[in-house]
């Protein structure tokens, strides 16, 4: 056999193995980064919107004191308490229960980010087997053992 030959089979069969090695280990990482990362995101998220609604209550504490209907309002949703000459009017959904009442604080909540997706995410799902991951890596030492014999060393047949 040529050495280009030799050469050549050793790098595609020492490469398939070191490929398949290398998504064995590190898909796994980036698997949990990018896990980690969307989790983060959705926490700073859930911050932002308890820091809204700190702000927007801070809001109605200063304005108790000024704003009548305010504290109307407040009074109304924290207890039972109407004026003699108001109704109560309440909603029915198509299923015959009441709607609750809205809440006296309302915030916009932060834009919650997107779930991780895509080829390398599903790959990186797979390998979490340890019984797929150990073949692979069965597979990996095979190739690699594969090209080392054929393709490795010096040939000891006699030209």
């Amino acid at each position: 056999m040529s050495p280009l030959v030799r050469r050549i089979g050793f790098i595609a069969l020492a490469g398939m193995a070191t490929t398949i090695l290398a998504g064995v280990v590190l898909l796994p990482i980036y698997g949990q980064f990018v896990k980690g990362c969307y989790e983060r995101d959705c926490l700073q998220a859930g911050n932002s919107d308890a820091e809204n609604l700190i702000t927007a209550q801070d809001r109605l504490i200063d304005a108790l004191d000024t704003d009548e209907v305010v504290t109307v309002r407040l009074a109304r949703s924290q207890s039972d308490w109407l004026p003699y000459d108001e109704a109560v009017v309440v909603e029915m959904t198509a299923d015959g229960r009441t709607e609750p009442p809205g809440e006296l604080v309302n915030i916009d909540r932060a834009a919650r980010p997107a779930k991780p997706q895509g080829k390398l995410m599903q790959l990186a799902a797979k390998l979490e087997s340890p019984n797929r991951k150990r073949g692979l890596l069965l597979l990996a030492a095979a190739a690699m053992i594969t090209a080392m014999l054929m393709f490795g060393g010096k040939s000891t047949r006699a030209a």
